[in-house]
This record gives C-alpha cells, sequence and structure tokens, in this order.
C-alpha cells in the first residue's frame, strides 16, 4: 500500500511538473530565462523513457512520460515562437 502511495505521487508529480511553467509562457509570453537546451535535453531523456517503457511494456512509463514530453515541448515551442 505506501509504495503504490509512492508510485502514483512520483506519476503525479513528473506528469504535473512543467504546467506551471507552460500557463506562465502563455500568459506572460516571456521565455527569455528559459534554457532551450534544457528543455530539448528534457524532452530527449522523456523521449528515452517512452522507449524504455515501450520496451518494458509498462504503459505507465510511457503515458507519464508522454505527458511531460508534451509539457516540455509546448515550452520549447513557445520558446522559439516568442523569441525576439
Amino acid at each position: 500500500m505506501f509504495w503504490t502511495f509512492i508510485e502514483l505521487m512520483v506519476i503525479v508529480l513528473t506528469v504535473t511538473q512543467f504546467i506551471p511553467q507552460v500557463i506562465k509562457a502563455i500568459k506572460t509570453k516571456k521565455l527569455k530565462d528559459i534554457s532551450l537546451l534544457s528543455f530539448i535535453m528534457m524532452a530527449s531523456t522523456a523521449s528515452f523513457w517512452i522507449l524504455h517503457g515501450i520496451h518494458r511494456s509498462d504503459m505507465v512509463v510511457v503515458s507519464a512520460n508522454t505527458l511531460v514530453l508534451i509539457s516540455i515541448l509546448t515550452i520549447i515551442i513557445l520558446k522559439i515562437k516568442y523569441r525576439k
């Protein structure tokens, strides 16, 4: 029961960690201080986790990291779009 709770918390935090940044980026359109390279590296990491999850047939890993990747790609797209 305890480890199920821990696993659930990891999933929730992993999936929601970028949402505040996405919301702020959409509202302010200011991403000057966001490192594009860092977000590209995070996107790569999430992509490799997705591949790992597919290889292990672990849909929890695949689905959680797919949602993370969507958030990261949103930030990357906004960073490029609002570049001055």
